[in-house]
């Protein structure tokens, strides 16, 4: 996890374990870039512009997440693709519902 300024950003080892946190927050998943315990590249780039267009307490994911999420229980609502600064074309993004609930 670090504080990169104006919000924070946290790694997961898995998908699942990055969904069932709940803030206003975009998530993407890929390989970002190691350097010196900092994160950069693309992956980072996209997360941060997917929490940019979501809305105060709100969940929005890329493609790649809702594919992963869904297969382990998640659900999801479609949102408009919108274009995201650094990005020319429009991005699917996708709304998280409420997590699995867990088994006791």
């Amino acid at each position: 996890m670090k504080h990169p300024g104006d919000g924070f950003l946290a790694a997961c080892l898995d998908v699942t374990d990055g969904l069932r946190l709940r803030v206003r927050i975009g998530r993407d998943a890929g390989e970002p870039v190691d350097r010196n315990d900092d994160l950069f590249g693309t992956v980072v780039n996209m997360a941060s512009r997917i929490c940019d267009a979501a809305p105060p307490g709100g969940a929005l994911v890329s493609e790649v997440v809702q594919r992963l999420g869904e297969v382990n229980g998640f659900s999801f609502g479609k949102r408009t693709p919108t274009v995201l600064k650094g990005f020319s074309e429009p991005t699917p993004l996708f709304e998280m519902h409420s997590p699995p609930v867990e088994p006791v």
